[in-house]
């Protein structure tokens, strides 16, 4: 009777490592996304800041017409 609580304590101990690696695992993935994310963000960003903005190519649109 006693092994078999301590096998269910192990397993119970090894589960909740388990539990707590991936809470880690999903923590730094979604780090890693949401750098990547700001990145691309500022990519865009910085694109359209260069191009003249959003505003402008609108105008030079419409006096094309």
């Amino acid at each position: 009777m006693i092994a078999t609580g301590a096998v269910l304590a192990a397993v119970a101990a090894w589960g909740a490592a388990q539990r707590q690696a991936g809470r880690r695992d999903a923590a730094a993935e979604s780090a890693s996304d949401a750098l990547q994310n700001a990145e691309a963000r500022h990519e865009i960003e910085d694109a359209v800041r260069r191009t003249g903005g959003a505003a402008e190519r609108l105008r030079d649109g419409w006096s094309r017409d």
